[in-house]
């Protein structure tokens, strides 16, 4: 089926991740990735980067001090991974003077984060929060019955790499982002729809993954907002949380919608909204062939990762570090899968939300391994103790505090743990 791509205003969208580097928030991307590969980066200096990254710091300042030191400790960070045979190269981007990438949600100063537990494994990760989810769309098969890869932006039904900013939005970027790859999928109309109608009119009651807006939250709860309100097309209402900042909604019901709808219509329907949704469906928690099926049948999956290492990220699969912990406080769209033939390793096509600047023109792939081929499944698994961030619901729905365990999260990046799809994508 053709997709057409709707006219509308360009947008240009600065950003970052429910992770915000925010050494990063006020940089335009100059420098290309060519001009840097053709650097020596052991005589590349602070100084040039920031004429590279348009970046401004006060000289002899204490946050000059702090970012040129920063940016050496990570060329040496660079300039050590890369020698090795690796199948993942690291590169100067934006985000090389910050060392770490500090969280949009910081679970340190909740109250229930007192009460986590290392002890416990949990494989369940959140509390049911909406009358819209539903059953997957597909019977699953074995993977051998399965395309060998799958591309999804090769069908016309991926919109542009967006980024987001100083704000921890990933959860709207990657709702938004896998909506409308369904929607064009049911279509043939590939939309550019609104995230930030999400950040300014979405509410976050039970604190799932964060407080909302550029605080964090999840794809669940955008789903079930879109599939009770509607979302408009980015053009009604553009993105500008890009500092950080969430303006109140702009936008009202449609009250004539509202009055005249039939029974189990829609109900608040937000006036000019372009799409809507029946629900969505969660794919089972660390299920490789379900997760595959999702892919490969009903379209791109929203899947919550582990991304604290993926900043300096800049080629090739990439692998974990061997760390016995993991912290899933990222969202981000997966699109495809396939196998590299020339590393002979099979792979996830995972779409960020940092921009076509950072690593493969805004996409990482990321190391697939078929937990059936291991002999311990569990090889490829390992904890994250802290789940507040980004999936689990901080009270349940009487308000009582939930006291978060110990979770079990598989694949690279924890990729199995989490994954949501939208189902009945339409416009209306």
């Amino acid at each position: 089926m053709g997709v057409s791509t709707s006219n509308k205003a360009t947008t240009v969208r600065f950003g970052y991740v429910c992770i915000i580097a925010l050494a990063a928030v006020r940089s335009v991307l100059v420098a290309s990735a060519n001009d840097i590969d053709s650097i020596d980066l052991d005589q590349y200096t602070f100084e040039q980067y920031l004429i590279d990254f348009d970046k401004k710091y006060e000289h002899s300042t204490d946050k000059w001090i702090e970012r040129e030191s920063q940016f050496y400790r990570n060329i040496k960070k660079i300039l050590s991974h890369n020698e090795d045979s690796g199948m993942h190269r690291l590169g100067v981007n934006a985000f090389t003077d910050g060392s770490d990438l500090p969280l949009g949600y910081d679970k340190s100063l909740h109250h229930s984060w007192k009460g986590k537990s290392a002890d416990r494994i949990s494989s369940s990760r959140k509390l049911s929060i909406s009358p819209h989810e539903m059953d997957l769309p597909f019977d699953a098969d074995t993977v051998d019955k399965l395309p060998s890869s799958i591309d999804w932006r090769e069908s016309k039904v991926v919109t542009e790499v967006r980024n987001q900013g100083g704000c921890g939005s990933c959860w709207a970027f990657s709702a938004i982002e896998v909506l409308e790859s369904h929607v064009a999928l049911q279509t043939g109309n590939l939309l550019d729809l609104s995230e930030q109608e999400l950040l300014s009119c979405m509410s976050n009651p039970h604190q799932c993954g964060g407080n909302g807006g550029c605080a964090g939250a999840n794809a669940e709860l955008a789903y079930d907002f879109v599939a009770k309100m509607g979302i408009v097309t980015d053009a009604d209402m553009t993105y500008v949380s890009a500092n950080g900042t969430v303006p109140a909604c702009a936008l009202d019901n449609d009250e004539k919608y509202n009055k005249n709808a039939p029974k189990g219509a829609l109900v608040g329907l937000l006036t000019n909204a372009a799409v809507s949704i029946d629900g969505f469906s969660h794919i089972p928690t660390n299920d490789y062939v379900t997760l595959m099926n999702a892919v490969a049948k009903a379209g791109p999956v929203v899947v919550a990762v582990a991304a604290s290492d993926w900043g300096l990220y800049k080629e090739g699969i990439f692998t974990d570090d061997g760390s016995q912990s993991a912290d899933i406080n990222h969202g981000v769209a997966l699109v495809g899968y396939g196998t590299d033939e020339e590393l002979g390793e099979d792979y996830w096509l995972v779409r960020n939300s940092w921009g076509k600047s950072w690593g493969e023109d805004g996409y990482i792939r990321l190391r697939r391994t078929d937990p059936s081929i291991l002999d311990n499944p569990d090889d490829d698994c390992i904890l994250d103790v802290t789940p507040l961030d980004g999936t689990v619901c901080a009270n349940d729905e009487t308000g009582k505090t939930i006291i978060p365990v110990a979770v079990k999260v598989c694949g690279t990046s924890g990729i199995l743990f989490d994954g949501v799809i939208p189902v009945g994508g339409r416009e209306i």
